[in-house]
């Protein structure tokens, strides 16, 4: 392929990619600077070659801006973070290195994340579900968030990943 381009999944990964990128000198690499799953679903989200390589990239790297990606999971012990009380056994939700919020089901959550991230002033919200969530529950919270913030299209996607119980991507 004469363009390349890389979607790393964590933040201390990109910098290797970039220099990857500049020793490999077979095509031209543009690493899209995403840091998580839903980084990269993003970032495709924006993908159109038709425009040609550098506007799809610049397009791409503006869509991983102005997403949000939420991941939520159980917490393995009490404490607190970033003025958040967590109780071990707790569903906590956070976005990048900001903790959001924790509650003890998980719906409650993933709801109050979606909230506090600003939710009803997006557009677009892909939920993927962990290997820990049915698909009925995975279902229901989609339908009760589509009536909760009924602007936001909502897609259901089953990851299977095994850390974290939901990962949401706002857009």
């Amino acid at each position: 392929a004469d363009e390349i381009f890389v979607l790393p999944d964590n933040g201390n990964i990109v910098p290797v990619a970039i220099k990857s990128g500049e020793l490999y000198t077979q095509s031209k690499i543009t690493v899209i600077p995403t840091k998580s799953i839903g980084d990269g679903y993003s970032a495709l989200s924006a993908f159109d070659l038709s425009l040609g390589a550098s506007v799809c990239a610049e397009n791409m790297k503006e869509a991983v801006g102005s997403s949000c990606t939420i991941e939520l999971c159980k917490a393995v012990r009490s404490t607190t973070v970033g003025g958040v009380d967590i109780k071990e056994g707790e569903y906590i939700a956070f976005a990048g290195k900001e903790m959001i919020t924790a509650a003890e089901e998980r719906e409650e959550a993933v709801l109050s994340a979606l909230e506090k991230k600003g939710a009803s002033k997006r557009e677009f919200l892909i939920i993927i579900a962990g290997n820990s969530v049915s698909k009925d529950e995975a279902e229901a919270l989609k339908d009760k968030v589509e009536k909760t913030f009924r602007d936001v299209e909502a897609y259901l996607l089953f990851g299977g990943q095994n850390t974290f119980d939901y990962v949401l991507v706002l857009q």
